[in-house]
């Protein structure tokens, strides 16, 4: 029995050779180069979302920028009477802002 079984153990030994060596062969290999290419090209893909990511959100600040530019240029449609009345209400405001300017002059003199 001894005899058979270390007949058989050497046998399954080389069968299992081969199959490991056959396993090997069948086991897809790449060249140094392409393992490189395929890192390149993961770098760059990653790269590439980044900068989409930051392409949609200056888009979006642009648009933002757009609807505000748009709304900042439009006309006051001011009926003739609200334009006589603000008038008077721009020269005081001019008025007042001389004289807290006057005043804060001063206060910056004596502070000094």
């Amino acid at each position: 029995k001894t005899e058979t079984a270390l007949k058989n153990a050497d046998s399954l030994d080389q069968r299992s050779a081969s199959l490991l060596k056959s396993a090997q062969l069948l086991q897809p290999t790449i060249t140094q180069a392409e393992f490189n290419y395929f890192r390149e090209v993961e770098r760059m893909q990653s790269k590439c979302s980044a900068w989409k990511e930051e392409a949609e959100q200056l888009d979006q600040r642009s648009e933002q920028l757009q609807t505000t530019s748009t709304i900042a240029r439009r006309p006051l449609k001011l009926k003739e009477e609200d334009t006589k009345n603000i008038n008077p209400v721009m020269k005081q405001t001019g008025k007042m802002i001389a004289k807290h300017e006057k005043k804060l002059v001063s206060t910056g003199k004596l502070i000094h």
